[in-house]
């Protein structure tokens, strides 16, 4: 265990390193209380491929170093306003499966609330075999890659809706370093890329070559048309929200 001021040097020395190869960053706290351990979260933004948070949290030997893509987000974004009529309901409600998938949607206007709803219908109809097959090369990615990883779904065993990669920092450890801290950064960096490459390819999803998620598209994409979803016997028992590999 960690007490206080070891936490806040062990923070500290990460932040140093990232600001020396990543540009000046800050962490910020997340609110704790007696039942909740303190955390502190250290996001970083890049330039061109994916983006990435430490997560640490006082007591753990380790620091979490992760990337999500959310694949729901950009599926969102693509669709035509006549997709939307064709996938979303008049009116979303409580009941609807956005609301376990998108984060805050009510506060979003009701035409925004209607293309998430969307987005998450389109990923629900992906057929099963499609689905399975997704998650085993997913999970080939990311195993050659040495991490952990996290798959979202519209609910338990539907649709693939975002993925997470992460691999533990031992800032406490007397090896840790700077290139250490690099060499993690830039292996879940890379997988994430291929993770989020293999999405959009399957969903027909615009794709920047250059591995930027939000810069130029240099491939038009498009959504497939839609499938009609088949449910098996025992689609219902697979537990698919969450998959972690060594």
């Amino acid at each position: 265990m960690t007490d206080g001021e070891t936490f806040e040097e062990a923070t500290d020395t990460v932040v140093g390193f990232l600001s020396d190869f990543a540009g000046e960053v800050e962490p910020y706290d997340l609110e704790s209380s007696d039942d909740k351990p303190r955390q502190r979260l250290v996001h970083v933004e890049e330039p061109v491929g994916p983006d990435y948070t430490v997560v640490a949290t006082e007591g753990e030997r380790f620091f979490r170093l992760q990337a999500t893509y959310r694949l729901w987000r950009d599926v969102a974004e693509s669709l035509s306003e006549t997709d939307i009529d064709e996938y979303a309901p008049p009116t979303v409600d409580d009941s609807h499966p956005v609301q376990s998938v998108v984060p805050g949607v009510e506060r979003f206007d009701d035409s925004r609330q209607r293309r998430f709803a969307a987005a998450v219908e389109v990923l629900d109809a992906l057929p099963h075999e499609s689905r399975r097959n997704l998650i085993l090369q997913l999970t080939a990615v990311f195993t050659r890659a040495g991490l952990k990883h996290s798959v979202g779904a519209v609910r338990e065993g539907s649709g693939i809706t975002e993925f997470s990669v992460y691999h533990r920092l031992f800032p406490y450890e007397d090896d840790f370093s700077i290139s250490r801290l690099s060499d993690t950064v830039e292996c879940v960096r890379m997988a994430a890329h291929m993770g989020e490459l293999l999405l959009k390819y399957t969903f027909n999803l615009p794709v920047d070559i250059s591995g930027s998620g939000s810069g130029d598209v240099t491939d038009p994409g498009g959504l497939p048309a839609r499938a009609t979803r088949t449910v098996d016997a025992g689609e219902a028992g697979e537990p698919l929200n969450e998959t972690d590999s060594e």
